[in-house]
Protein backbone atom coordinates (compact mmCIF):
# COMPACT_ATOMS: atom_id res chain seq x y z
CA UNK A 1 0.00 0.00 0.00
CA UNK A 2 1.24 3.19 -0.72
CA UNK A 3 1.23 6.12 1.87
CA UNK A 4 1.74 9.65 1.99
CA UNK A 5 3.19 9.64 5.12
CA UNK A 6 7.21 9.08 5.61
CA UNK A 7 8.81 6.81 7.32
CA UNK A 8 9.58 7.79 11.10
CA UNK A 9 11.49 4.96 12.38
CA UNK A 10 13.79 2.34 10.03
CA UNK A 11 11.61 -0.69 9.81
CA UNK A 12 8.63 0.74 10.72
CA UNK A 13 6.14 0.89 7.50
CA UNK A 14 3.41 3.22 7.66
CA UNK A 15 0.13 1.47 5.86
CA UNK A 16 -2.25 3.63 3.92
CA UNK A 17 -5.13 5.30 5.91
CA UNK A 18 -3.29 4.92 9.59
CA UNK A 19 -1.55 7.54 11.37
CA UNK A 20 1.98 7.15 13.07
CA UNK A 21 1.62 5.03 16.00
CA UNK A 22 4.61 8.12 17.92
CA UNK A 23 4.09 6.23 20.86
CA UNK A 24 4.96 2.97 20.16
CA UNK A 25 7.87 3.70 17.87
CA UNK A 26 8.79 5.93 20.54
CA UNK A 27 12.49 4.24 22.16
CA UNK A 28 12.32 1.12 19.56
CA UNK A 29 16.17 2.28 18.70
CA UNK A 30 17.10 1.39 22.62
CA UNK A 31 15.41 -1.80 22.27
CA UNK A 32 16.73 -2.74 19.19
CA UNK A 33 20.49 -3.32 20.41
CA UNK A 34 18.99 -5.50 23.29
CA UNK A 35 18.21 -8.83 21.92
CA UNK A 36 15.18 -10.41 22.97
CA UNK A 37 12.85 -13.61 22.55
CA UNK A 38 9.13 -13.36 22.56
CA UNK A 39 7.82 -15.84 25.66
CA UNK A 40 4.24 -15.26 27.28
CA UNK A 41 5.11 -14.30 30.93
CA UNK A 42 2.94 -15.11 33.56
CA UNK A 43 2.02 -12.81 36.55
CA UNK A 44 1.58 -14.96 39.32
CA UNK A 45 -1.05 -12.13 40.14
CA UNK A 46 -3.23 -13.08 37.75
CA UNK A 47 -2.81 -16.87 38.10
CA UNK A 48 -1.94 -19.05 35.28
CA UNK A 49 -4.93 -20.40 34.76
CA UNK A 50 -6.13 -16.77 33.50
CA UNK A 51 -2.90 -16.42 31.29
CA UNK A 52 -4.64 -17.04 28.24
CA UNK A 53 -7.57 -14.84 28.73
CA UNK A 54 -5.22 -11.98 29.31
CA UNK A 55 -3.47 -12.77 25.70
CA UNK A 56 -6.55 -13.08 24.06
CA UNK A 57 -7.75 -9.83 25.32
CA UNK A 58 -4.28 -8.02 24.50
CA UNK A 59 -4.41 -9.67 20.72
CA UNK A 60 -7.78 -8.44 20.77
CA UNK A 61 -7.23 -4.97 22.20
CA UNK A 62 -3.78 -4.80 19.04
CA UNK A 63 -5.93 -6.06 16.14
CA UNK A 64 -8.95 -3.52 17.47
CA UNK A 65 -6.43 -0.58 17.17
CA UNK A 66 -4.75 -1.27 14.32
CA UNK A 67 -8.71 -1.82 12.31
CA UNK A 68 -9.11 1.91 14.29
CA UNK A 69 -6.10 3.45 12.88
CA UNK A 70 -7.13 2.16 9.02
CA UNK A 71 -10.18 3.75 9.36
CA UNK A 72 -12.69 0.46 10.38
CA UNK A 73 -15.54 0.72 12.47
CA UNK A 74 -14.98 -1.62 15.55
CA UNK A 75 -18.44 -2.99 16.30
CA UNK A 76 -18.13 -5.55 19.11
CA UNK A 77 -15.35 -7.76 20.51
CA UNK A 78 -15.82 -11.41 21.94
CA UNK A 79 -12.79 -12.60 23.91
CA UNK A 80 -13.00 -16.25 24.31
CA UNK A 81 -9.85 -18.65 25.36
CA UNK A 82 -10.70 -20.50 21.63
CA UNK A 83 -10.55 -17.75 19.39
CA UNK A 84 -11.11 -14.06 20.05
CA UNK A 85 -14.24 -12.21 17.39
CA UNK A 86 -14.04 -8.83 16.57
CA UNK A 87 -16.57 -7.63 14.26
CA UNK A 88 -16.51 -4.47 11.91
CA UNK A 89 -18.82 -2.62 10.06
CA UNK A 90 -18.61 -2.98 6.40
CA UNK A 91 -17.34 -0.80 4.16
CA UNK A 92 -15.92 -1.14 0.28
CA UNK A 93 -12.30 -1.37 2.02
CA UNK A 94 -12.93 -4.55 3.59
CA UNK A 95 -12.20 -6.16 0.23
CA UNK A 96 -8.58 -5.12 1.24
CA UNK A 97 -8.83 -7.36 4.29
CA UNK A 98 -9.23 -10.74 1.98
CA UNK A 99 -11.32 -13.00 4.15
CA UNK A 100 -13.63 -15.82 3.00
CA UNK A 101 -17.59 -16.44 3.50
CA UNK A 102 -18.08 -18.63 6.40
CA UNK A 103 -21.96 -17.88 6.50
CA UNK A 104 -24.49 -16.75 3.61
CA UNK A 105 -28.25 -16.47 4.19
CA UNK A 106 -30.56 -15.90 1.59
CA UNK A 107 -34.33 -14.90 1.54
CA UNK A 108 -36.57 -13.32 -1.02
CA UNK A 109 -35.36 -9.95 0.18
CA UNK A 110 -31.69 -10.17 0.51
CA UNK A 111 -28.58 -11.91 -0.02
CA UNK A 112 -26.46 -11.87 3.20
CA UNK A 113 -22.88 -12.78 3.54
CA UNK A 114 -20.77 -13.04 7.02
CA UNK A 115 -17.10 -12.69 5.85
CA UNK A 116 -14.22 -13.65 7.94
CA UNK A 117 -10.00 -12.98 7.92
CA UNK A 118 -7.52 -13.70 10.94
CA UNK A 119 -4.73 -11.25 11.74
CA UNK A 120 -2.80 -12.02 14.38
CA UNK A 121 -4.58 -15.26 15.37
CA UNK A 122 -8.20 -12.87 16.42
CA UNK A 123 -10.59 -13.36 14.01
CA UNK A 124 -12.23 -10.09 11.77
CA UNK A 125 -15.57 -10.53 10.83
CA UNK A 126 -18.11 -8.33 9.22
CA UNK A 127 -21.76 -8.59 7.13
CA UNK A 128 -22.12 -7.84 3.46
CA UNK A 129 -26.12 -7.36 2.56
CA UNK A 130 -27.70 -6.47 -0.52
CA UNK A 131 -31.20 -6.70 -1.57
CA UNK A 132 -32.35 -8.73 -4.01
Amino acid sequence: METNHEQIVTGVSIMAGSRPFLHVVAGMAEREEIPCTLTAKIHPSIGSENQGMMDALTASKRVATILAHRGFVVLEAHIGWRNSRIAIEAAPKCANLGGAEIMRVVTAEFDERTMSVSIHGVQVEWIMRRPL
